[in-house]
């Protein structure tokens, strides 16, 4: 196989590319003339009138967070640790009813643009603007993930230049952002998601012929020991394990389906509570069936490669490398198909990155701005116009800070954990705790996001015994001296692990070294934490500080005079009538109220400017 015309591009992959660039700007034109048509100001910009039907949105949902992280990294992730990763799809089920039920009523009720709005309601204007310098950070780092990692991985095997592959997701980005405001972000969401199932299926269906079917795919796996579903360990420090990615991560993902403005924005376009549960729970289906087919993808991958492993053979030089590799490999053949996986990779990028754009515009309008301004509707649309290609510009710069942070799997995982459980800590502790002040949240949110982020950036400043990354075997035995699948598909045969090896990495039970537990000091310890348990680390931590420093600072006595619209009464009144001394020691009503259940419920409809 002659490696170097295997990663060269066709035109007709080229025309795939483009065309799916076009049909994204082309979606932007046209709802900028219908919003033009119909003279659509702020409120039909950034919220789509609220009005939009709730499949869309809850497509948009799924892929808002699902990006070449989803497409590249989970892939190569499983790849080298297994289908471990699988079990945090069972937290992302789980988070559809919990936010549906929980965050959404109450926000939704609010007729709010920003998410943070509420927090000013709950706990003061400072709390807000924290809170929403807070996402724009989040969003910032987590955008310059997905315009770097694509550009990355496709320029290391394709050839095609780093810097011109960011610029053209940034530029493209930008342009249907800016025309066409939430609804062409949402549409062009919905575009861009078939194009990513359509190069993962095509992926995994000419991946699984050319390692000679599923069976043999399975096999490959099994004898690699990737089928290590069975990793109940309870050491944190541990990269993968049931506990880590379900409870770890649980946090994480409800705090971004209910708390992050990219999603909770979306629940505000649509026109009642009940599309908006509709809406989350048919896209964390989704999102979840995403990465199934991610995780698919990682198996196939390593049946592909399973006697001779491109890093070690020196073919590409990192996981993230891996599926763009693979796909030149076995789509040479076949015109088009790896232009249509970059399609995929680049709608990936473009979903997540229009989506925080449009998020990012949003608050900064309704959180910096209309506060202290009272311009007309058609400036703050005109602003949040502007606004979008210079916030385009600095993701794209913030891309090039990324590439010393490891693998984006983690990256990603990393940003969003530190930052959703904080956020998530800081919701809860509004809408169910009357007794936490804005001193208490204040303190608890700093401090859950520091403590989080600092665990984060500390886990990357040294490098983890090999026990608790739990690597799986990886073989070079049948490699050529080309680099090619030629060795590993010619090869029937499993690498030759040990029985031990099979063994730990089936069970996730890996040995440790005298030496490395010596080595360990306690602040290492604690810094080996796993990555997927960084949303519950910043929730723990929130939670704890906020509610003791409230408690201190008098939370307790004054729980009574906050607004009953601001807190979730609506289970509160549910609690039987012989319970209501237990109602009023949560705080529900005050000596002033006749009637708790009249009082506690929130209104309808009612904006937060007009409380």
């Amino acid at each position: 196989m002659d490696s170097h015309q295997s990663e060269t591009l066709g035109v007709l992959d080229y025309l795939v590319v483009a065309g799916m660039l076009l049909c994204s700007v082309g979606i932007g034109l046209f709802q900028a003339r219908k919003a033009k048509n119909k003279g659509q100001g702020t409120e039909g910009y950034l919220l789509g009138n609220r009005s939009m039907s709730f499949w869309p949105v809850a497509i948009s949902l799924a892929v808002n967070f699902k990006s070449a992280v989803t497409v590249i990294g989970i892939p190569g992730d499983v790849y080298q640790f297994g289908i471990v990763f699988a079990w945090h799809m069972l937290a992302i089920l789980l988070t559809g009813p919990i936010v549906g039920f929980v965050l959404i009523p109450i926000l939704y009720n609010l007729k709010i643009c920003s998410a943070y709005e509420y927090l000013e309601k709950r706990f003061g204007r400072p709390i807000r603007m924290i809170a929403t310098s807070g996402f724009l950070l989040q969003t910032l780092l987590y955008m310059g993930v997905n315009i770097y990692t694509p550009a990355l991985a496709l320029a290391r095997v394709t050839g095609y230049p780093q810097i011109a592959a960011m610029l053209t997701t940034g530029f493209v980005c930008v342009t249907y952002t800016t025309l066409g405001g939430l609804r062409g972000v949402v549409w062009s969401d919905v575009f861009q998601a078939a194009v990513m199932l359509t190069a993962m299926l095509s992926f995994i269906i000419q991946g699984t012929l050319f390692a000679g079917g599923p069976k043999e795919v399975w096999n490959h796996a099994v004898r690699g020991g990737r089928n290590n579903l069975a990793s109940f360990d309870f050491d944190l420090r541990i990269r993968n394990t049931f506990w880590v990615l379900v409870f770890g991560t649980l946090p994480q993902y409800i705090g971004v389906f209910g708390t992050n403005q990219t999603n909770v924005q979306r629940y505000f376009c649509v026109n009642s509570v009940k599309h908006a549960r509709r809406a989350v729970w048919i896209g964390t289906i989704a999102y979840a069936s995403m990465s199934f087919l991610a995780i698919s993808c990682g198996v196939v991958l390593y049946a592909l490669f399973h006697s001779c492993d491109p890093i070690e053979s020196g073919c590409v030089t990192k996981r993230d490398e891996l599926m763009p590799y693979a796909v030149m490999q076995i789509f040479q053949a076949v015109p088009g198909m790896r232009g249509l996986f970059l399609a995929g990779v680049y709608s990936a990028s473009l979903s997540t990155v229009s989506s925080g754009l449009n998020a990012m515009v949003s608050v900064i309008v309704a959180d910096f701005l209309q506060p202290y301004t009272s311009w007309s509707d058609s400036r703050y649309a005109t602003i949040s116009r502007v606004l979008t290609p210079c916030l385009g510009l600095i993701i794209i710069g913030t891309g090039f800070l990324i590439s010393s942070m490891g693998s984006i799997l983690s990256v990603a995982m990393g940003i969003n954990g530190s930052f959703s459980g904080t956020y998530l800590a800081l919701f809860l502790m509004g809408v169910w705790m009357p007794f936490v002040n804005s001193w208490g949240a204040g303190a608890g949110f700093l401090t859950g996001l520091l403590g989080a982020f600092l665990t984060f950036i500390g886990g990357k400043s040294f490098e983890k015994p090999s026990y608790l990354s739990q690597k799986l075997p990886i073989s070079t035995a049948f490699c050529t001296s080309e680099c090619g699948l030629t060795g590993s598909i010619n090869s029937t045969l499993a690498p030759q692990y040990s029985p031990l090896d099979v063994v730990n990495a089936t069970h996730g039970s890996y040995p440790i070294s005298t030496l490395e537990q010596h080595e360990m000091t306690f602040l290492q310890n604690y810094l080996s934490i796993s990555y997927l348990a960084l949303g519950a680390i910043g929730f723990v931590y929130t939670l704890l500080v906020g509610i003791t420093v409230s408690l201190i600072s008098g939370g307790w006595k004054n729980r009574h005079l906050v607004d009953k619209r601001a807190i979730d009464t609506i289970r509160v009144t549910k609690i039987p009538e012989c319970f209501s001394s237990f109602r009023r020691f949560l705080g529900c009503n005050n000596d002033t109220d006749e009637k708790c259940d009249d009082d506690c419920k929130p209104e309808e409809n009612v904006p937060l400017s007009k409380f």
